[in-house]
C-alpha cells in the first residue's frame, strides 16, 4: 500500500500600523483626522490623542493618505 500525503500550510504575514498625528506648527494632536491606506477599503479616525491603529495590513510598503478638515 502506496500513501502519499501532501501537507500545505500558508502563513498571512501582517503588520500593525499605529502613529499619533500632530498639526506641523503647533504639535497639538489631530483628533477625528481620517487615516487610510492608498488603494485599499480600510480606514480609520484618530482619537482624542491624535492616535490611530490600523491591523492586519499586508507586509510591504504602502502609502498612507490623512485627511484632516
Amino acid at each position: 500500500m502506496l500513501l502519499a500525503y501532501k501537507y500545505s500550510y500558508t502563513q498571512d504575514l501582517t503588520q500593525t500600523v499605529r502613529e499619533t498625528i500632530l498639526d506641523k506648527k503647533e504639535q497639538f494632536p489631530l483628533i477625528g483626522a481620517t487615516v487610510a491606506i492608498c488603494n485599499r477599503k480600510e480606514e480609520m479616525t484618530t482619537d482624542k490623542f491624535g492616535k490611530f491603529r490600523l491591523k492586519k495590513i499586508s507586509l510591504g510598503r504602502d502609502e498612507l493618505i490623512i485627511v484632516y478638515l
